[in-house]
């Protein structure tokens, strides 16, 4: 297996290199880290002429031969957060009124051996100060990514990957398949992909399990949920200016042993279809536009389920400090009639749990939503958003869920619609390249069906978070 490998290596040292612009463009985009770690590229650094350096660029780009083809980059993240719960769940939580403390640390580092074959690993440990052990927050340390990358060049600007291993998975917007970038501990699967690439067209086929995080004492302890089915297809095209904004289309399919929804618990095996559209029309308008639709079986029941998600901006140019007016619509169905041999919730697969902000109460499950937002910029590094989010039930024969896909509150019983109200800000500043601080503030006001579902108490909730990468 060794000489193979050995044999492999050598000989890519003699392939030309891939494209030179993707070096200069990596240079223009210095000022930002991506928010996948593992896309981040450093090759630039190995420019002698590249006259501007940073404090961490000597472990960014360590060159292991005189030609610089082969090199290691090392990184990682600090990030820790206090937070504090008024009424967490309404109230019904045994700890509703709490304070703690959390912290992620992250180490990376990826091995270019050539522009074809990398090396990847990234390493997580998550702590949580509450007694309680919580798989999204808890690891004493694990493998978050560990995967393998191999390049083949087609022919200019078209280029061919594979990558297997341990591996973060994000599409488009992130409304069905996106991190876990809310808790301490992100989201990975074992998975096998294949992506092809030119300047205008992505597309990715994939095989997948999320991988289960076990919170509990010890150490690389995490394995893939054998249980899980996850697979699909995703492909984006870039309009060249003909068509207003960008495509993408996906098609996925997830099978798991065992769900549960108000109506229904087994085994799900269910397809979903998706269309987004998104861009920007002349100066302002700023549009995402995207339709899913999911059919497939749970036990005997038939899945029927659909959502629906507008997401608009208008930005403001004339104003000093005011730069954008949003408004967020949202229909997620929900099942029609308890007891039949239909299922109409739909199922959010692996969104964020912070999808409506850190209070993480409410799951895109049988939900409508109106969302208006305004933006004001005081300079480059520091904005201010104010939002406020408006909950409805969008079928009064399904219940409330929490996320990931957990049913919180039964709604078979209950008459009314309205969830209640979410009042929130957020205050971010980017102090500089490396480091960050969030405070976010949520005060949740319960309407009629949280009344009279249980307990209905207004929750208040604040977070604030530093993160320095590097």
């Amino acid at each position: 297996m060794k000489k193979p490998l050995l044999l492999i290596i050598v000989i890519i040292q003699f392939l030309p290199p891939l494209f030179a612009q993707e070096v200069e463009e990596k240079k223009k985009n210095r000022k930002a880290f991506s928010m996948l770690r593992a896309e981040e590229n450093y090759r630039f650094l190995g420019d002698e002429a590249l006259e501007e350096q940073e404090f961490w660029d000597p472990i960014k780009f360590i060159p292991f031969n005189t030609s610089k083809s082969i090199y290691l980059t090392l990184g990682g993240e600090f990030r820790p957060r206090f937070e504090y719960f008024k009424n967490n769940l309404w109230g019904e939580a045994e700890n509703s009124d709490i304070a703690f403390y959390s912290q992620r640390l992250a180490a990376h580092a990826s091995l270019s051996v050539s522009h074809y074959l990398r090396f990847y690993g990234e390493l997580y440990h998550g702590m949580l100060s509450k007694t309680e052990k919580e798989y999204t927050q808890d690891d004493a340390l694990d493998l978050f990514q560990g995967f393998v990358e191999f390049k083949f060049p087609i022919k200019e600007q078209n280029l061919l990957s594979l990558r297997l291993g341990r591996q973060e998975l994000s599409f488009g917007s992130s409304r069905l398949v996106g991190i876990r970038e809310g808790p301490n501990l992100r989201r990975s699967f074992d998975a096998g992909r294949l992506i092809y690439s030119t300047n205008k067209i992505r597309v990715e086929g994939f095989l997948a399990s999320e991988v289960h995080v076990n919170p509990e004492e010890g150490a690389f302890n995490n394995r893939r949920n054998e249980d899980m089915e996850f697979a699909g297809i995703y492909g984006r095209v870039d309009h060249n200016g003909k068509i207003p904004g960008h495509t993408e289309i996906y098609f996925y399919h997830f099978n798991i042993e065992q769900a549960a929804f108000s109506d229904a618990e087994g085994k799900e095996n269910r397809q979903t279809i998706g269309l987004r559209r998104w861009g920007q029309i002349g100066r302002s308008f700023v549009f995402n536009t995207e339709l899913m639709y999911q059919m497939g079986s749970l036990e005997d029941k038939s899945i029927n389920a659909w959502a629906l998600e507008l997401d608009y901006h208008w930005l403001i140019h004339n104003r000093r400090n005011l730069k954008s007016l949003g408004l967020k619509l949202d229909y997620v169905s929900g099942d029609r009639n308890a007891g039949d041999n239909q299922l109409q919730t739909f199922n959010p697969l692996f969104n964020n749990p912070a999808y409506f902000g850190l209070l993480g109460n409410l799951a895109p499950m049988n939900l409508i939503d109106i969302h208006p937002s305004v933006l004001w910029e005081f300079n480059e590094n520091i904005e201010f958003i104010l939002d406020w989010d408006i909950y409805w039930r969008a079928s009064k024969e399904d219940g409330l869920y929490a996320p990931p896909r957990f049913l919180s509150r039964e709604g078979q019983e209950a008459q009314a619609r309205f969830i209640g109200h979410q009042a929130g800000f957020e205050l971010s500043y980017a102090i500089n390249r490396h480091l960050n601080w969030k405070t976010e503030v949520s005060y949740f006001m319960t309407g009629d069906f949280i009344k009279e579902t249980g307990e209905h108490k207004n929750i208040f909730h604040l977070a604030t978070t530093f993160s320095y990468k590097f």
